[in-house]
């Protein structure tokens, strides 16, 4: 099906759209394939999906017939805290997500465990069905940071600056986006592998859309190169599926391929699946 994306009146961009659908409760995905993401959400997602065994990326893997790719193309680049590597107080999977009557922290009206830090309400919309504000509450999100690694890592949190943002680590402040939509500190800490640590997001909304995403950028020292994985689509016919981080790749695949990106568009998720064929 031929589609013409347009935006503020001019073309972004022209082709064709093919469109993949696979009901996994009740299709197995063919073929050897692996995925390239932090942690191993995607990975435990496809256990028993698959054919084969999925494998976590690495460069000196053999010839693979597709690959999801779940992270941005470079290691200093940001990608949501997965939920493996959060733990609330009473040991589950997450953050205990705590919803404020006030922007105080006085008057707590619902919490819960949440998996991630992804906050995302429009105006008009509550935080949660089961609270009744839209505007002049806070947030808490509060547990353990489990690290993977030892290292220096970034956490910093993704707003739309309508909402002031602060992030503990074991205590201390590391992040902090103020009332005047001041960014403050580098959201950069050392944390040791198998060691976690405190981790707290408060999170103050005077009005408006509210958003709030926690990010972190992993110190990998064997991180895949992001061209070998283009050139495994143009010489070997892999099928790559881009699952989150499409905008960074989108630069790798303009220059493996004839794609001609000229400016950035939301539709529903982000998906891009590509090969040279």
């Amino acid at each position: 099906m031929k589609q013409n994306c347009v935006r503020k009146n001019s073309v972004v961009t022209t082709g064709y759209d093919d469109i993949l659908s696979v009901n996994l409760a009740s299709n197995m995905l063919d073929g050897k394939g692996a995925v390239w993401e932090d942690g191993s959400a995607l990975q435990n997602f496809l256990k028993g999906k698959t054919k084969e065994a999925v494998a976590a990326y690495e460069d000196n893997l053999g010839k693979l017939d597709w690959i999801m790719v779940a992270r941005p193309p470079r290691k200093d680049q940001l990608t949501m805290v997965p939920m493996e590597a959060l733990r609330s107080a009473d040991g589950k999977p997450g953050l205990m997500w705590s919803i404020i009557e006030d922007m105080e922290f006085q008057k707590e009206v619902y919490h819960e465990v949440a998996k991630v830090v992804n906050l995302s309400a429009i105006e008009g919309a509550t935080p949660s069905p089961f609270v009744y504000m839209l505007d002049g509450y806070g947030i808490k999100w509060s547990g353990k940071v489990l690290p993977s690694v030892s290292g220096e890592y970034t956490i910093i949190p993704q707003s739309n600056d309508r909402s002031m943002i602060e992030v503990f680590v074991n205590g201390k402040k590391i992040y902090e986006i103020t009332r005047k939509k001041e960014h403050l500190g580098d959201g950069k800490v050392y944390l040791e592998e198998g060691k976690s640590a405190d981790i707290e997001i408060r999170f103050r909304h005077p009005r408006s859309n509210a958003r709030c995403r926690l990010d972190w950028a992993v110190p990998n020292d064997k991180m895949p190169d992001a061209q070998r994985l283009m050139e495994r689509a143009v010489n070997d016919g892999t099928k790559i599926f881009i699952i989150q981080s499409a905008d960074e790749w989108s630069e790798f695949i303009a220059a493996n391929s004839k794609a001609v990106f000229k400016d950035t568009f939301f539709c529903w998720n982000q998906l891009v699946g590509w090969s040279d064929v």
